[in-house]
């Protein structure tokens, strides 16, 4: 092997699967687009999950294929799941406001910290003095 060279791990059936992307990435993608599973989609394309994300890693098509695949199923998704919510699921129905209206649902936490009259906040000034006193035992009572 020359320097500079890679072995490759790659088997013959995988060689063959990678020269045949043509029959295998259309089945790969129906099936991912439809239940967001990469071993069902690979099992579906007769691949394996490591010759699917070696050719998503290399091949910028092929990962926005992927992608938009990912994000057709999750979509079929969560519509199945906003019908769970309305129909029988409370804590479901909360999870999609919360999820879409975060603005509105959302736990919102926001926490402003300053001084007097929106001045600085003399912290640790004062944790010092607190700390000076109780090992001067006037801290404690």
């Amino acid at each position: 092997m020359a320097d500079g060279e890679k072995k490759s791990t790659e088997t013959t059936e995988e060689k063959t699967r990678r020269l045949g992307a043509g029959e295998w990435i259309p089945a790969f993608l129906q099936t991912l687009g439809m239940t967001a599973n990469v071993r069902l989609s690979c099992k579906q394309a007769g691949i394996s999950r490591r010759l699917a994300y070696k050719w998503r890693d290399e091949d910028e098509t092929f990962r926005a294929q992927w992608d938009e695949a990912m994000e057709d199923a999750l979509d079929i998704l969560e519509g199945e799941g906003m019908k769970r919510a309305r129909a029988t699921s409370d804590t479901l129905l909360i999870f999609f406001l919360k999820s879409h209206r975060r603005e509105i649902y959302g736990e919102q936490k926001q926490v402003k910290v300053g001084g007097l009259d929106g001045g600085p906040l003399k912290v640790l000034h004062d944790v010092i003095e607190i700390m000076d006193d109780e090992e001067d035992g006037e801290g404690k009572k």
